[in-house]
């Protein structure tokens, strides 16, 4: 009789080999039913996060507390209750008023000496450079040996001097509350002012009697007004 004969595999019971090594089958996973309930509290439940977290953090709150929000507020939003600029009221006649002979003979008289200041301060300046005196006599003199250079440079500083400020208003105009527009009330534009100031030069070198009649008001289309 062998060993195999003793052995009954029937009469035994044991585990299979491929138990435990990976080759069993898994057992089905029970599902359970959960109520609408849960589901819906699960998914309104805030995330936590580690900024969340730090929010939270004792060190934080104590921040909180001592930074004035207010404060902080009206640095940050100062430029957005900056108000904002009225719009400019277009130009209306009852808001301007022709200015009289005397006014507009007065600021001329301003202006015209302050182009010969300049020009004076000018001359002063070059006989300074030259080591020359720089008395009024001196200075005087000087401009008569040099006469068609200073007209002509007189000339040029006239045109440029009225040209570039006629539009904004010159000194003597502003001094008197007065400005220059077309006859439709439009601002002076660059070329309309040269054109003016060209005119008002030459009534200059006829003694000036042109002037009195705004003979380059008439040339030019613009007027003298004076604000109320």
């Amino acid at each position: 009789m062998s060993v195999l004969d003793d052995f009954n595999i029937e009469n035994h019971s044991f585990k299979p080999i491929n138990k435990g090594l990976g080759f069993s089958t898994p057992k089905p996973e029970k599902k359970y039913k959960t109520s609408s309930f849960a589901t819906s509290a699960k998914k309104e439940a805030p995330k936590k996060s580690f900024a969340n977290h730090l929010e939270n953090t004792p060190m934080t709150m104590d921040l909180k507390n001592q930074i004035d929000v207010k404060a902080l507020d009206a640095f940050y939003k100062k430029d957005e209750q900056k108000p904002s600029q009225a719009p400019r009221k277009p130009f209306q006649k009852g808001m301007l008023k022709e200015a009289e002979i005397l006014e507009q003979s007065i600021a001329f008289l301003i202006d015209l000496s302050f182009c010969l200041g300049v020009l004076y301060l000018l001359n002063m300046a070059i006989l300074k450079v030259l080591g020359q005196s720089t008395e009024f006599t001196s200075i005087f003199y000087f401009v008569l040996d040099q006469l068609y250079f200073q007209l002509a440079l007189f000339g040029l500083f006239y045109v440029f001097y009225f040209t570039l400020f006629e539009p904004m208003g010159t000194f003597g105009k502003s001094l008197l509350r007065l400005e220059t527009r077309t006859f439709s009330g439009k601002p002076l534009r660059i070329f309309e002012s040269f054109k003016r100031a060209l005119s008002s030069l030459v009534c200059l070198g006829l003694a000036g009697t042109p002037l009195l009649f705004d003979w380059q008001g008439r040339m030019t289309q613009t007027r003298v007004y004076r604000r109320k």
